[in-house]
């Protein structure tokens, strides 16, 4: 499946090897959605010991359901999925709706398995709608103000409280790091206005004060055309969600066979979420985008409430700690993901920063082969999803193949910028942690790295001296997305702009390291493969068909002994050489005593 980020196992079960099953118990239920920054989409993960065990009572919960509707379940991935991922998953519900769902063989768990880690673990699960995107909406407006937050409650209003369509309305509050009970004022839809408590709209991510004074429009309330149930009722695609994934995302010993037509039914009504931030500074504490959230469940507002008075109004510290240990471990296994992806281009930097988005969120990242540059190299940025056959609603992480004049992309800060690269040249450029590094306005912020500065065998332990000449002048220009929060209490601007840029620097220089090593172990395993098979071929050619016969036509002729045997050594040498290359040696194969040796 390429242009999905499978998160098994390096994501959702090392978050589950992270909190073992005593931690969990007498806690709320946790559930952690995380941002696939190649795509901006979001991904979640269930923390439950029993989700790393696929019995075959899920196999058979799952073929069931598959089984009952899988009419509705194709419309469903149909509706979300583009061409080709949606044949892709087309034939794999036909091949399992054919299932015996009574006697599954292990290969059967399995291909179930990974259909469902694609389908759902990894659906990419809209950024501008529900939930999650209310987050980012007001994630967005509170680091514009440079207001980083601590953690959120949510609840979920029902339809007496606030009537509504499909999903319900939610009631948010914000709080900050300096006072946890006091909450965080929230700017508004309308310019100038801020509150405590917002109530906003699942769908559309409208922010207002109150719930509005109505009741559901008829476009709203309907159904729409859907198929029609064993029951004669209708229904669309969309409660495949409703009905059956968010129930077994929940609970995965749901039954199939007891769908709920909407949300009335669902087990959780309230949350507490923790934002996990991107970069995690030793003396600032946590900041840049956010890589996704951390919801303790609750049935309820009254139990959620409950639970925070037990524990003096505000969470437990413990999980601020918690969350430093998730990022810790998605960006481990994130960045093994960089590692492992097929080489997309023959140059190294060109190969990291087209995975870049696997473990760091940028707007944009333009190279300049040197200071003196006017156009970059190569620059990689997003591109609606529905452009490089992804969904519509994603932001593709891919090279620009410079469609169109960079200064129409950078809407007339390009000058700005050129003249700041202009400025590194290597008579006047400026020591790394000195303030040249950075450019801003109120919607731009760029971080530059000459990457000559980290090109030393001490940081890079696999550069070689052609990387060294290669990169030596390359300038390298990172965009942060408008979502990032900088560590500014105890710094500039400016200041923080580079502590923040620097602090990402660090974390790819491991990654990129191991990408210049793969890259040596792939060269010299093709100078190996190549050698190996011109000795070889030599052996055959020359040794087989001209010196084997040399020897003997001596020989004839009467010539010097010596001659003969040079002619024999070098064949010999030959066979010798390719046998080294091609096989097992002669002394090194294992041989039977009796068999191979004595008769």
């Amino acid at each position: 499946m390429d242009g999905f980020y499978k998160p098994y196992p390096k994501e959702f079960y090392a978050l589950n090897d992270l909190l073992p099953e005593h931690f969990l118990k007498g806690q709320p239920h946790l559930i952690i959605n995380t941002i696939d920054f190649t795509n901006r989409c979001f991904n979640y993960n269930a923390i439950d010991p029993e989700r790393k065990q696929f019995s075959d009572a899920i196999y058979r919960n799952v073929i069931n359901y598959i089984k009952d509707d899988k009419n509705l379940v194709l419309r469903y991935i149909e509706e979300y999925f583009p061409e080709p991922q949606c044949e892709h998953y087309r034939e794999i519900v036909d091949k399992f709706s054919k299932k015996d769902p009574g006697v599954p063989t292990y290969a059967d768990k399995v291909g179930l398995h990974y259909l469902l880690v694609d389908l759902y673990h990894c659906f990419p699960n809209h950024p501008g709608k529900h939930l999650d995107g209310i987050l980012r909406k007001i994630e967005t407006r509170l680091a514009g103000m440079e207001l980083r937050f601590r953690y959120v409650t949510i609840d979920l209003l029902s339809q007496q409280e606030c009537p509504y369509g499909e999903v319900p309305w939610a009631k948010i509050r914000f709080y900050g790091y300096d006072d946890g009970i006091k909450a965080i004022q929230i700017p508004l839809d309308v310019p100038g206005k801020y509150s405590e408590e917002i109530i906003a709209n699942q769908e559309d991510l409208r922010i207002l004060v109150r719930c509005p004074d109505r009741i559901p429009t008829e476009k709203e309330s309907e159904i729409g055309e859907g198929e029609v149930n064993k029951q004669g009722e209708e229904i669309n695609p969309s409660s495949v969600f409703f009905s059956y994934l968010y129930p077994l995302f929940f609970d995965p010993k749901f039954d199939a066979m007891k769908k709920r037509k909407d949300l009335t039914g669902f087990p959780f009504w309230s949350f507490i979420v923790f934002p996990i931030y991107s970069a995690e500074l030793a003396a600032e504490g946590c900041y840049g985008t956010v890589i996704g959230h951390m919801h303790l469940s609750f049935p309820d507002e009254n139990e959620r409430v409950k639970y925070l008075e037990g524990v003096g109004g505000e969470p437990d510290t413990s999980w601020d700690t918690l969350t430093m240990l998730i990022l810790r471990t998605l960006l481990e296994g994130r960045s093994y993901s960089v590692v492992e992806e097929d080489s997309k281009s023959s140059d190294c930097l060109e190969d990291i920063l087209a995975n870049i988005g696997y473990i760091q969120d940028w707007k944009r990242v333009m190279v300049f082969a040197s200071h003196v540059d006017t156009e970059p190299e190569f620059c990689f940025k997003r591109f609606p999803g529905k452009e490089k056959g992804y969904v519509e609603y994603g932001q593709v992480w891919a090279n620009c193949k410079k469609e169109k004049d960079c200064k129409e992309c950078n809407k007339g800060f390009y000058e700005k910028l050129l003249k700041l690269i202009h400025g590194h040249g290597h008579g006047n450029a400026q020591p790394f942690l000195e303030n040249r590094n950075t450019i801003f306005d109120k919607d731009n912020c760029f971080f530059i790295l000459r990457l000559g500065e980290i090109l030393e065998p001490t940081i890079l332990p696999s550069i070689e001296v052609g990387d060294i000449e290669r990169y030596k002048q390359y300038i390298l220009v990172f965009e942060f997305p408008e979502y990032t929060f900088y560590p500014t209490i105890r710094n500039s601007k400016e200041r923080a702009i580079e502590n923040l840029g620097e602090h990402y620097v660090k974390k790819l220089v491991p990654v990129f390291d191991r990408i210049l090593l793969k890259k040596k172990v792939l060269q010299n395993s093709i100078r190996s493969a190549v050698s190996a098979i011109i000795g070889r071929n030599m052996s055959h050619n020359i040794g087989s068909h001209v010196l084997s016969y040399g020897p003997a036509s001596l020989k004839t002729a009467g010539s010097n002994l010596a001659q003969v045997r040079f002619y024999e050594y070098l064949r010999q040498r030959m066979d010798f050489i390719a046998e080294i290359c091609t096989a097992d040696p002669s002394w090194c194969p294992s041989m039977n005593l009796i068999r191979d040796i004595l008769i």
